[in-house]
């Protein structure tokens, strides 16, 4: 791939060159150029723009908007490079068109994840694609929204993987009325990183068809940190490397990420397709949704990439879906019904609605959200 860098900044152009060319990427030194520059991309075959904020942001941003501008006529992926202290700024270069953004302060490890995002971006087709699904706060219903996409994808749209990253309180297995023999816990903890044939051995499949890899038995010691790692564990690193594989060998990948937004599951966030943010209509799961869609914002997570889903519709005394989206700023993309009834049996014996009890109003729901999905994530990968 013929990459370009737009800076000001000799410094910081020189170690993106650097980790570029390491990289196996063609950057010779005329691919530098200021941003002064930048119309000249127009002009030639690029398929990575980095963008160096540093030292102008605000320059650096107009010329962003610029060469947004210039796609579809000329399509590049940019990579934008800069401080990792202001929110703000990464929400605005984000909305001014950067595919990605890598804080100068995380560069070295940061930056080989958003080439790796961007390389297997130009070929979609060829990958599955990843659904994160996250609640607002306990008894939200992800576990069960998550549960059933899986199974709806594994039965009517070629397959799935799912993946527990409830690291703590997982119960995708129980969901499915299965004892897996391994978990990430174990995928995640050799000394070796983890790869295609040690994720397969590693998941447990369902009758659906879905393959789950399961989330601890015991909440031992298995999350690592960059600040505390002393040894293997479920990681950024390692999580970025297993949905990887998954996306490799399966059409569609659903990841349960835990909110409480630690590396390893933000890193899920990040690579995720499509996010679902499951909520109840209450006042706590609207408050609780506002502050995590925040945080999102503040890790430069795009919430054009997110889907609300009301859980539990149709109780008595709950706030009306159109109040919440005015609340969230976000429409509601799925609302699925309260089935009380069919949700219990389903819980208790292990068997999602989707498959156990498709004619229901639950069943029927979840299952138009998993056509929706598809729909949009397919129309998204179309040439434009």
């Amino acid at each position: 791939m013929r990459t370009y860098i737009l800076s000001d900044s000799e410094p910081l152009a020189s170690q993106v060159r650097h980790a570029l060319t390491r990289r196996g990427y063609e950057c010779p030194r005329d691919s530098v150029v200021p941003l002064a520059d930048y119309p000249q991309l127009a002009e030639v075959q690029c398929d990575i723009v980095v963008l160096n904020l540093a030292p102008d942001p605000d320059r650096a941003l107009i010329a962003l908007a610029a060469m947004a501008e210039m796609q579809p006529a000329v399509e590049f992926g940019v990579i934008a490079v800069g401080p990792g202290t202001d929110p703000k700024l990464i929400l605005r270069t984000m909305r001014a068109g950067a595919d990605e953004f890598v804080t100068e302060e995380e560069f070295a490890s940061e930056f080989d994840e958003a080439l790796t995002r961007l390389a297997t971006g130009a070929a979609d087709s060829a990958l599955g694609k990843t659904f994160a699904v996250i609640g607002a706060s306990g008894g939200s219903g992800a576990s069960t929204v998550a549960v059933n996409v899986a199974a709806a994808l594994a039965k009517d749209h070629g397959g799935s993987i799912l993946i527990d990253l409830k690291l703590e309180t997982g119960d995708l297995a129980s969901l499915l009325d299965l004892d897996p023999p391994h978990t990430i816990a174990d995928l995640c903890g050799g000394y070796s990183n983890p790869d295609r044939d040690v994720l397969e051995q590693s998941l447990v499949s369902h009758t659906s068809g879905v393959r789950l890899l399961a989330s601890p038995r015991r909440q031992a010691s298995t999350i690592r940190t960059k600040s505390s790692m002393s040894g293997p564990g479920v990681t950024a690193d390692t999580v970025r490397e297993v949905i990887n594989l998954a996306r490799a060998i399966s059409p569609y990948t659903v990841v349960e990420v835990n909110p409480t937004f630690r590396e390893e599951q933000t890193q899920a966030l990040r690579m995720a397709d499509t996010v679902l943010f499951v909520i109840r209509l209450d006042f706590t799961s609207l408050r609780n949704t506002r502050r995590a869609l925040e945080h999102l914002d503040a890790v430069g997570i795009d919430r054009g990439r997110v889907r609300l889903v009301g859980n539990r519709h149709g109780q008595p005394h709950a706030i009306q879906p159109a109040d919440a989206e005015v609340a969230l700023g976000l429409k509601m993309f799925q609302l699925v019904p309260d089935d009380p009834k069919v949700m219990n049996v389903a819980a208790n014996v292990g068997e999602p609605v989707v498959l156990g009890s498709p004619r229901s109003p639950s069943a029927r729901s979840l299952k138009q959200l998993v056509a929706s999905l598809v729909d949009a994530v397919k129309l998204s990968s179309s040439p434009h």
